[in-house]
């Protein structure tokens, strides 16, 4: 067993570890992981009855069983039946609670979702012009070309590969950037790792289309 000691509780006493949890949100899910100790309130009698005792004088209790409404009723019936000087306050349900804490940030995932999709679109729109663009350009060439007999499926392998090395050129380019951006939010994020593999692959293959798209049109 290991024992370790805690400042204001059981002075001078080693206390036993008795278990380990896994890592949660302490307060909300954009903190960092803290290292916390729970400890029983019945061995802390003078702690829990003093004027901070126990966050504030307050006891949390998680419930679980039938539909929060009749939940709730029976809890206070309980509390009641116990000591009518203490009424239950602050009732809510997990999901209301998570509901509340992820709301904002829910805001701010569908403002970078809106901004992610317009720069995307831009993109795409970029890279359909700049392709266009530049295989006009060769329309004289491809125009003497087929005059010395040269056929349409090695015009179109032609156009493809410039424009397949191309795109591999920015799309190289456009994947070092977004990975020097996305660590850069690392420390944002909470259980979801920087990188993922189907947005990457996703981004890369879209604009890849749209650039053969514009070099067949």
């Amino acid at each position: 067993h290991k024992h370790f000691g805690l400042a204001g509780i059981h002075e001078g006493t080693p206390v036993e570890v008795v278990g380990v949890i896994k890592d949660i949100p302490f307060r909300s899910a954009d903190t960092k992981e803290e290292a916390v100790a729970y400890t029983s309130f019945l061995q802390e009698p003078d702690l829990i009855h003093g004027p901070f005792g126990n966050m504030f004088g307050q006891m949390t209790f998680v419930m679980r069983g039938p539909p929060a409404q009749d939940l709730l009723k029976a809890a206070r019936q309980a509390v009641a039946e116990v000591d009518q000087r203490h009424p239950v306050s602050s009732e809510f349900t997990v999901e209301g609670r998570i509901h509340g804490r992820t709301r904002e940030w829910a805001a701010y995932v569908a403002a970078f979702l809106l901004m992610a999709g317009v720069a995307g679109l831009l993109a795409a729109i970029g890279v359909y012009g700049t392709t266009a663009y530049a295989v006009e350009r060769r329309t004289k060439e491809i125009g003497v070309r087929i005059a010395v007999g040269a056929r349409r499926a090695n015009l179109i392998a032609m156009l493809a590969r410039w424009t397949l090395a191309v795109s591999c050129l920015g799309t190289v380019a456009g994947i070092a950037g977004s990975v020097i951006a996305s660590r850069l939010i690392e420390e944002q994020l909470w259980s979801v790792s920087w990188f993922d593999p189907a947005v990457f692959l996703g981004g890369t293959i879209t604009l890849l289309l749209v650039a053969a798209i514009a070099t067949l049109i």
